[in-house]
C-alpha cells in the first residue's frame, strides 16, 4: 500500500516537472521574439565617446584620448530640418511643455529702490552777523529747539554797531539843524548824510523797527536783540553767552523739517522709465504698515560715480515728522510712462552668453528656437524688439530642456555627418570631427 503511494507521487512530479520545462522553453521564445520585435525598431546611428563626444565612429571601439570604450548613440526620435526640432507628442507631455500666445502688453515698471532722507536744502537758513561784537544772551540755547519766525535768538554788544548808531544820531541831529537855518545846500547834504547813516545801519542787520526805536530814544543802544526771521529747528548750534563773534560767522543753522527730500539712486536700465512729477509711494522701517505719497522733484543729470546709479530727489511734506535725517526708506517710483509693445513672460526667455533665446512652438510637435532682442522689464513680462510678432506661440515651460535637445541633436548631427573637418586617427575607423 505504501509502495503504491510513493510511486504515485514519482509520477506526479516527473509530471510537473515536465510541463514546467515547456513552460519555461515557451516563456524564453516569447521573450527572445519580443527583443528581437524591439531590436529590429532600435537603431544605433554612431558610436561615440562619452567623456570626448567629438570622437565618433560608424562601429564599436575605444577613444583614442581616453582609452574607453565608444558607447552607442541610437537613432532618435527627435528630428533635425532647418534648424526645427521635432518632438514625439508623447515627450512632449511627458516634459510638461506649456506654451503661450505672444500679444501687445501695456508695460508700466514700478521702480523699487532705497532711499535717504534728508532735510529740503532749499529750506535751511544760516543765521550770522555783518559786524562783530560778544554774546550777552543766548535764547536759542540748544540744538533741537523748535524756534518760530520773529523769536529771539540772542543778544549781542557791538562797539562797530554803537559807533553806526552814533553817526546816524548825529546825521539826524544835523538834518534838523540845516532845516531850521533854511539852508537848502546844508538840508540836502544833511539828508543824504541821513540817507546814508541809515543804509548803513540796515546793511549791518537793523530792522527798520529798531531804527525806528533808536530815534526814539536818542542815544546809542548798547545792546541789540537778534530775531529769527524763519521758523525752523536748530540742527547746528555754534554759541554759547559771552562768546566774541566774528563778521560772518556761523552761529546758527535751522531747518525746516516740514519738507522732506529724499535721495534715491536708480540703476541705468531703469532711468528711461523716470519723469519729472512721478508718484512715489515710501515704506517706513519703523512701522511697515505706514504708506506715505511723495512725488519725484528732480533727475540728476549725471550718474554716481562708484555705483553708476542716477541720483533722483523726493518731496515729501512731512507735518507730522514721521521722517528722521539720514533714515533709511524703501522707495516705489511709479512712472507715468507705459510702452505699448510685444511682450512675453520673463520665464520663457533663456539667457545665454551674449544670446536672448525663445522656443516657437509651430504646432504639430515642432520647435524652433529664435534669437530675440530684448527691451523693458515690466513685471513678469519682457519686451521683446526683435525676433517675435505677434500671434505667435511660445514655450514658457521646458524650453530650456527643448533648447538643449536641439542643439545637442544639430551639434551631433554636424559632426556625425562630417559637416565639420574631419582628421583621421589611428584606432580604427575612429575620427575626430572639430
Amino acid at each position: 500500500m505504501n509502495k503504491g503511494r510513493i510511486t504515485i507521487i514519482i509520477l506526479l512530479v516527473l509530471m510537473g516537472v515536465v510541463v514546467g520545462y515547456f513552460g519555461y522553453i515557451k516563456v524564453i521564445i516569447q521573450t527572445n521574439h519580443k527583443k528581437a520585435g524591439r531590436a529590429r525598431h532600435i537603431t544605433i546611428d554612431y558610436y561615440h565617446c562619452g567623456m570626448h563626444p567629438w570622437i565618433t565612429s560608424n562601429k564599436p571601439g575605444k577613444c583614442p584620448i581616453c582609452g574607453m570604450d565608444l558607447v552607442p548613440v541610437y537613432h532618435s526620435n527627435t528630428l533635425i530640418s532647418n534648424n526645427i526640432i521635432t518632438i514625439d507628442p508623447t515627450i512632449v507631455q511627458n516634459i510638461g511643455v506649456k506654451t503661450e500666445q505672444v500679444n501687445r502688453r501695456k508695460l508700466i515698471h514700478t521702480i523699487r529702490t532705497i532711499g535717504r532722507v534728508d532735510y529740503d536744502e532749499t529750506q535751511q537758513h544760516i543765521i550770522s552777523t555783518r559786524f562783530s561784537g560778544w554774546i550777552t544772551k543766548l535764547y536759542a540755547d540748544y540744538t533741537g529747539k523748535v524756534i518760530q519766525k520773529g523769536e529771539p535768538l540772542f543778544d549781542i554788544y557791538s562797539p562797530e554797531l554803537v559807533t553806526a548808531e552814533q553817526e546816524y544820531l548825529e546825521a539826524i541831529h544835523y538834518s534838523k539843524v540845516a532845516g531850521s537855518n533854511n539852508d537848502l545846500a546844508g538840508t540836502n547834504l544833511a539828508d543824504d548824510l541821513l540817507q546814508s547813516a541809515q543804509k548803513k545801519l540796515i546793511y549791518l542787520g537793523l530792522t527798520p523797527s529798531q531804527i525806528k526805536v533808536l530815534e526814539q530814544l536818542g542815544h546809542t543802544k548798547k545792546e541789540w536783540t537778534i530775531y529769527s526771521l524763519f521758523s525752523g529747528v536748530i540742527t547746528e548750534k555754534n554759541i554759547v553767552e559771552g562768546m566774541d563773534v566774528a563778521t560772518g560767522a556761523n552761529l546758527l543753522k535751522l531747518e525746516n523739517l516740514d519738507q522732506i527730500w529724499i535721495y534715491a539712486d536708480v540703476y541705468e536700465n531703469e532711468i528711461s522709465w523716470l519723469k519729472h512729477g512721478d508718484q512715489v509711494t515710501i515704506e517706513l522701517p519703523n512701522n511697515p504698515d505706514k504708506v506715505i505719497n511723495g512725488k519725484v522733484s528732480y533727475i540728476y543729470p549725471f550718474l554716481q560715480y562708484q555705483t553708476h546709479t542716477a541720483k533722483v530727489r523726493i518731496e515729501y511734506a512731512d507735518y507730522n515728522h514721521l521722517l528722521k535725517e539720514d533714515m533709511y526708506v524703501t522707495v516705489n517710483i511709479i512712472p507715468h510712462l507705459a510702452v505699448h509693445a510685444i511682450a512675453i513672460p520673463e520665464q520663457a526667455i533663456i539667457h545665454s552668453g551674449n544670446r536672448d533665446i525663445v522656443v516657437k512652438a509651430l504646432g504639430g510637435g515642432k520647435f524652433m528656437s529664435v534669437d530675440v532682442v530684448l527691451g523693458v522689464l515690466s513685471g513678469d513680462y519682457q519686451e521683446v524688439k526683435k525676433g517675435l510678432n505677434e500671434g505667435d506661440t511660445i514655450v514658457t515651460s521646458s524650453q530650456f530642456l527643448i533648447d538643449s535637445e536641439s542643439n545637442l541633436k544639430i551639434s551631433s548631427s554636424l559632426i556625425h555627418n562630417g559637416s565639420s573637418t574631419n582628421t583621421s586617427l589611428k584606432a580604427g575607423n575612429t575620427k575626430k570631427h572639430q
